[in-house]
């Protein structure tokens, strides 16, 4: 359900084109690898948006939102493969994982985002160990 709050928030760019939900096990479905003990796991990230592209006029750009509580003992891993991702592919304009915060304001709903698309986070998520390191950085951002 939180992630029609990310939604919301896209809708109201100015930049924003449309979305795509990449649905789970779809024959088309965009499927990243990430790590479970031993064994990679198939990881379908939630969202596509597409964007104007802010100076070249009938190009757009593309981005990858994954809203994923932090409660989940994936959190690390998908945070890392979103990363391997975004260094792989630095065609997309964004590469996030988002994590539904409290707001200041009671039953307001805030969104905190690493962006792997940048490389400075993309190597602090890459160096990361223990989940409670991945809380830290959620927390500095």
């Amino acid at each position: 359900p939180w992630e029609m709050g990310v939604l919301e928030e896209e809708f109201k760019r100015p930049d924003f084109v449309c979305w795509l939900r990449n649905i789970s096990r779809a024959s088309w479905a965009l499927r990243l690898p990430y790590d479970v003990g031993s064994t990679k796991k198939p990881f379908f990230p939630d969202l596509f948006i597409v964007r104007k592209h802010p100076t070249d006029e009938g190009k757009y750009l593309i981005d990858l939102l994954e809203p994923h509580g932090q409660q989940f003992s994936d959190n690390l891993a998908k945070a890392k493969a979103l990363a391997d991702y975004a260094a792989r592919n630095p065609s997309l304009s964004r590469v996030q994982l988002i994590r539904e915060m409290k707001g200041p304001i009671p039953r307001q709903k805030n969104y905190k985002r690493l962006d792997m698309a940048i490389s400075t986070v993309r190597t602090k998520v890459m160096g990361i160990n223990k989940p409670d390191e991945l809380d830290q950085l959620f927390a500095e951002v």
